[in-house]
């Protein structure tokens, strides 16, 4: 409900995908809101309006919902002339026309952490399998061969060097800490309150020179002009021949071409990747059928609660916007994130 002496709007019209409609007609009239809906189909055209541009005109609000592409995204965009906001369910924009956002004055919000637990969790699944030697006794077990000739290793001690400090990696510093691990972070711009769980913190334009010593590295800065191959053939040549590399965040943080080398060459000891340069990763990649490697299709954030805390976060975003007040989360296109 309002508060005393605010004025709410209740008239609202919006477009998406089918589903956006059921789910948003739904929050609409729980919410006491007049929706009015445009649905576009999967190629980015909308759903029964015969060619009229009138209902189009009107549409304020662009609601990202499930599964879809930044290419979708765009078509949409584009045939929304007077859009205000778009949100979107997820956290990435690596595919979004930002130039075109900033020219047209397009608020864009995302999914903030909503998927920081399970993406921190697939993280952690990556440093236990690599220390418990998970794929090689999983291969024996298929096999029914009983070798208990290679050792097991601890998390305790090993230091943890954690690339950008989001909300997926600032949870997977709160997980290492129970294991009694050393976790240190870096990030291009300061964080003013020293992030806690940490045993040593780094900002500026440099990676520091502990990175190389990690036991650990997990990838977690957005894709951006400044952190485009920001690992490359150098940087990757100067890593312990034993590291394990996690990357749930974005492909492109690595020179894709150098990283398969050092693979071809055994220069790591494991890697967990969940993004890539060119998805779905190509079928000619080095990267694949290997045991120091393990590819998941870009899906370390799914879990069951996921859609339900995005309908959940969109009520609050909802009820912001109606207040006539900004959504939570929303995009710094000039940093890029």
């Amino acid at each position: 409900m309002p508060r005393d002496g605010e004025i709410k709007r209740t008239k609202l019209h919006a477009a998406g995908s089918p589903e956006a409609n059921r789910v948003l007609s739904k929050l609409a009239a729980e919410m006491g809101i007049e929706l009015h809906f445009v649905e576009f189909d999967p190629q980015g055209e909308p759903i029964g309006l015969d060619g009229s541009s009138e209902d189009l005109s009107v549409v304020e609000l662009f609601w990202a919902h499930g599964r879809f592409t930044g290419g979708w995204v765009s078509k949409v965009t584009s045939k929304l002339p007077n859009l205000r906001w778009v949100h979107s369910d997820f956290v990435g924009i690596d595919a979004i026309d930002k130039d075109e956002f900033l020219r047209r004055g397009i608020v864009l919000s995302n999914g903030g952490d909503n998927f920081a637990r399970p993406m921190a969790e697939w993280v952690m699944m990556g440093m236990l399998v690599s220390a418990k030697r998970f794929i090689h006794y999983q291969k024996l077990s298929e096999a029914r061969s009983w070798d208990p000739s290679v050792e097991l290793d601890e998390l305790s001690r090993k230091r943890v060097f954690l690339l950008g400090f989001g909300s997926v990696n600032r949870l997977v510093a709160e997980m290492c800490e129970p294991f009694n691990m050393e976790v240190s972070a870096w990030t291009r711009t300061e964080h003013k309150v020293v992030p806690p769980h940490l045993r040593n913190y780094y900002f500026g334009n440099e990676i520091p020179s502990e990175i190389y010593e990690s036991d650990f590295l997990v990838v977690g800065v957005p894709h951006t002009p400044s952190t485009h191959h920001l690992l490359g053939e150098a940087e990757l040549s100067r890593f312990k021949d034993d590291v394990v590399i996690i990357n749930p965040a974005r492909g492109a943080i690595f020179d894709e071409v150098a990283l398969a080398k050092a693979v071809e060459a055994s220069r790591f000891g494991y890697l967990l990747l969940d993004a890539f340069e060119v998805e779905p990763l190509e079928s000619g990649s080095a990267l694949w059928g290997r045991k120091d490697v393990t590819v998941y299709p870009h899906h370390s954030w799914s879990s069951p609660k996921v859609t339900t805390n995005a309908i959940n976060r969109m009520r609050r975003q909802l009820d912001l916007w109606m207040r006539g007040e900004e959504p939570e989360g929303t995009v710094d296109f000039r940093a890029g994130y």
